[in-house]
């Protein structure tokens, strides 16, 4: 089940999020997996795109935040959330 979905401000990717903690960045325009964000272990709750969209920002029922990079898809920061 998808159970967050985002779009970047820029338009040209989309962010989806599942309950079963995968994390994905999508082209927009033709559909095609651009990174596959892995690092959640629960349901993704939110997404966020930073303005320039090169940051997406994701929580989860891991009780993580996370701050996702776009140039290599990497995790660029994790803090503890509550859960």
């Amino acid at each position: 089940w998808v159970t967050a979905v985002e779009f970047s401000a820029d338009g040209v990717l989309l962010a989806t999020g599942d309950r079963n903690g995968g994390l994905f960045a999508w082209e927009a325009h033709t559909g095609r997996e651009f990174f596959a964000l892995r690092g959640h272990t629960a349901m993704i709750a939110d997404l966020s795109w930073r303005d320039d969209s090169n940051l997406l920002a994701s929580a989860s029922d891991d009780g993580t935040v996370k701050l996702w990079e776009m140039e290599n898809g990497t995790a660029a920061k994790s803090w503890a959330a509550h859960p």
